[in-house]
């Protein structure tokens, strides 16, 4: 999958601005006396790896670790018995793994102590952690929703069957509220999106047919839910 590199690229647009303020800010010379900058108009930088409905200005930053283990709890919603779903540091225990008892402090979350505030720039040991979040949350999840009883509405799938066949237009219904719920895209500017992801479901479904087909289904909406946990939009603003 390409979204991780994406949120790691986001990290070079952020350097590679801060180089270009350097190379043109015209400090002084070694005699004090300014220096002479050539400037030259190349017009607006493309945006990157299809960072759709992102601000591509140079102040694009991640959540921080407090914001992203919020939203985590959101768009997962409740497991089955009514309890919050969040990155567990342990398996059992009510830790999130952001917590600064667990990687919190790797990530660079506030002690108060010796660090004050949180670097909210996007890093490649914050696309490390994130895809280890969302495989474990979106298995949760899928948990979750596999054992609700009937009369409780699913997080994954309230509009697409997983114990029968799916249509189309019922998986691309489910597509559409899960990029609502996790992006908060809908109409014309996920439109795009349906597409791609549609196209990862079938793919992860026909995958999960060979080792179960009864559970086909619940682990390629599984897969989805990753990408989507793993989208630059979920994480940059």
């Amino acid at each position: 999958m390409t979204r991780p590199t994406a949120l790691s690229l986001a990290l070079a647009a952020i350097l590679l601005s801060m180089t270009g303020f350097l190379a043109c800010s015209g400090g002084p010379d070694t005699n004090g006396r300014p220096l002479e900058v050539d400037r030259e108009d190349l017009g607006e930088v493309g945006p990157i790896d299809d960072l759709n409905g992102i601000n591509q200005g140079t102040s694009i930053r991640r959540m921080t670790l407090g914001e992203l283990d919020k939203s985590v709890t959101v768009a997962a919603g409740p497991a089955a018995d009514g309890s919050p779903i969040f990155w567990q540091a342990l398996a059992g225990l009510p830790l999130s793994a952001l917590d600064n008892r667990a990687y919190g402090p790797v990530l660079g979350k506030p002690d108060f102590i010796s660090l004050t505030s949180e670097d909210p720039s996007p890093s490649p040991l914050y696309v490390k952690f994130v895809q280890d979040l969302s495989r474990d949350v979106c298995t949760q999840m899928v948990f979750a929703d596999a054992t609700r009883p009937p009369n409780q509405a699913k997080v994954l799938w309230p509009h697409a069957p997983v114990d029968s066949p799916a249509t189309e237009s019922q998986i691309d219904e489910n597509l559409g509220y899960l990029l609502l719920r996790f992006l908060g895209l809908e109409g014309d500017e996920a439109s795009g999106r349906v597409t791609r992801l549609r196209t990862l479901y079938s793919v992860a479904k026909t995958d999960a047919e060979k080792a179960n087909p009864q559970t086909a289904q619940h682990a390629a909406w599984g897969i989805v839910c990753i990408a989507l946990f793993e989208d630059p939009a979920f994480h940059l603003h």
